[in-house]
């Protein structure tokens, strides 16, 4: 003998799923799914996506905030002579030095460890003295 003993329960879970869904729906319509797999650039451009950058697949960052350009390869080798620099047209460009670095899902990822701790962390960390330089 049996029989559903948590109608409510069902109810409940029914309505959230309709909710689930409608908002997934909204989130499909009105934002940008695509940054889920392609990363997005200084201008909010997904790298190997969207038009101007369709043939560059990797981001390279410029700064520590998350700013960065999309490449067509990481750079092999460090020269601190070249830079990489968003192509401003009205305002301030901001640059980054060119670092070794590989791609890993779509971002050019530093190698050597002085130049993410430099990076991360800025020049000022090699002055910090005690516990957080042990960290770093």
């Amino acid at each position: 003998d049996r029989k559903c003993t948590d109608v409510l329960m069902l109810l409940v879970l029914l309505c959230c799923w309709g909710v689930m869904t409608y908002l997934g729906w909204e989130a499909l319509e009105r934002g940008k799914p695509e940054f889920l797999i392609y990363q997005p650039d200084y201008k909010g451009r997904a790298c190997g996506y969207d038009s101007g950058v369709k043939d560059k697949p990797l981001l390279y960052y410029i700064d520590s905030s998350g700013t960065g350009v999309c490449l067509d390869k990481c750079p092999e080798e460090t020269d601190l002579s070249q830079f990489i620099c968003t192509e401003e047209e009205d305002g301030p460009t901001e640059c980054n030095m060119e670092y070794k670095s590989v791609p890993i899902m779509g971002q050019c990822v530093f190698v050597e460890a002085s130049v993410i701790k430099d990076f991360y962390f800025g020049y000022r960390a090699r002055e910090h003295t005690g516990w957080f330089r042990i960290i770093i």
